[in-house]
């Protein structure tokens, strides 16, 4: 007599999975119900459940693996792990292309012009987003190179630009420091500051002046 494995009937579960301890007080159960019944997760969730109700999908849903799963798709996230997040964007994108598609097709053989003016504007946003979608998925492949400006402030608080360097302002010729023959250091003095004055004299020639 052969024995048939049966396959065991899968019946989800519909309420919430939330941990408590036996010595937990009414305040310390209320505060876990509260983190659960305000959590992101579970407000999917409901979302999801409610958008599934009328495909029968929604008898399906075993809500506590439901929730786990939205929680640990957010902890993914959260640790930088973005392959979810680059599926949703692209099989949005797919999903996208099939609306224009479909609304382009109706549109293309309708009689009235009002009639295909208001398929194909549908089609159209449903092409706007589409290419929205995969730009946000391109950023997030490449994100952007964002170039700072540097600034160092004194404590006279004079900014001072450290991008585009600049050359420092040329002196008067009069002011100008230059090397003499005696590798020693002559400043030119200009004549308008000797007028009057005949113990000072404007360097020569001789002094590399």
């Amino acid at each position: 007599m052969s024995t048939e494995l049966q396959t065991p009937v899968y019946s989800p579960r519909k309420g919430l999975n939330i941990a408590h301890e036996p010595n937990d007080t009414p305040d310390v159960k209320g505060r876990r119900y509260a983190q659960v019944i305000t959590s992101p997760e579970l407000s999917a969730y409901r979302i999801l459940a409610t958008a599934e109700k009328e495909t029968g999908l929604g008898e399906q849903i075993d809500t506590p693996s439901l929730i786990a799963h939205l929680k640990a798709s957010a902890t993914a996230v959260n640790a930088g792990d973005l392959a979810q997040c680059e599926s949703m964007l692209i099989n949005q994108a797919h999903a996208l292309q099939a609306v224009f598609t479909r609304f382009c097709e109706r549109g293309l053989v309708q009689d009235s012009l009002e009639k295909m003016e208001s398929l194909m504007r549908i089609a159209l946003r449903a092409q706007t987003q589409c290419r929205a979608t995969l730009e946000t998925l391109a950023a997030i492949k490449n994100p952007p190179v964002i170039y700072a400006k540097q600034a160092n402030y004194s404590a006279g608080h004079q900014q001072i630009n450290n991008c585009h360097p600049q050359a420092a302002p040329i002196e008067p010729k009069q002011n100008q420091i230059f090397l003499g023959e005696d590798n020693g250091l002559v400043t030119r003095i200009p004549s308008t500051a000797i007028q009057g004055n005949p113990h000072v004299e404007t360097v020569d020639q001789s002094h590399g002046a």
